[in-house]
């Protein structure tokens, strides 16, 4: 009798049965993966737009105190306090081109947020009594009409801060 070389039908079931309950444990870590990477994008930018402010603060000190800085083709202009303007639209797109080179998609609003279906980075402007403000809002699949992802940071040269903020996002904070 010749013998033949193979897997038996035990054996190729079992290894299935294996391979489904690796698949059954491990998709669940890998489907949420997405939301991962956009808190990623959403906190690598506002590091490197602080980490790029920093050194942007640094120069005024260096240079004394100019009023204004060409960067890049860009002129920034400064307050009394040493930080960059942000009284209009204008000002936080400059700031945002010159501090990130703008690596990412974006669009200018002076309007929030609203249902619309975008995805990528909202610059703009707000005021709130004598103080004016730049957000940088990142968004993905319509943030405030649920499932997407929403985080902004605020860019406050009053105060000499960046607020970071977080949307719940299905329940979880991202």
């Amino acid at each position: 009798m010749k013998k033949t070389k193979g897997f038996t039908l035990i054996e190729l079931i079992t290894v299935i049965v294996i391979l489904g309950i690796i698949a059954v444990v491990a998709a669940p870590k890998f489907i949420d993966i997405s939301k991962d990477a956009h808190k990623a994008i959403f906190l690598s930018m506002t590091g490197a737009f602080k980490s790029n402010l920093e050194i942007l603060l640094l120069q005024q000190v260096v240079k004394k105190n100019p009023e204004s800085q060409s960067i890049n083709g860009q002129t920034i202009q400064f307050k009394s306090n040493g930080w960059p303007k942000a009284d209009s639209l204008v000002d936080c797109d400059k700031l945002w081109k010159v501090l990130l080179e703008v690596p990412e998609k974006y669009t200018l609003s002076n309007v929030t947020i609203d249902s619309t279906n975008y995805n990528g980075w909202v610059v703009s402007h707000f005021s709130s009594g004598s103080f004016t403000f730049c957000r940088y809002h990142y968004t993905v699949n319509s943030p405030i009409a649920g499932g997407g992802v929403a985080t902004q940071f605020i860019y406050n040269p009053e105060e000499d801060q960046i607020v970071q903020q977080g949307i719940t996002i299905s329940n979880t904070m991202l």
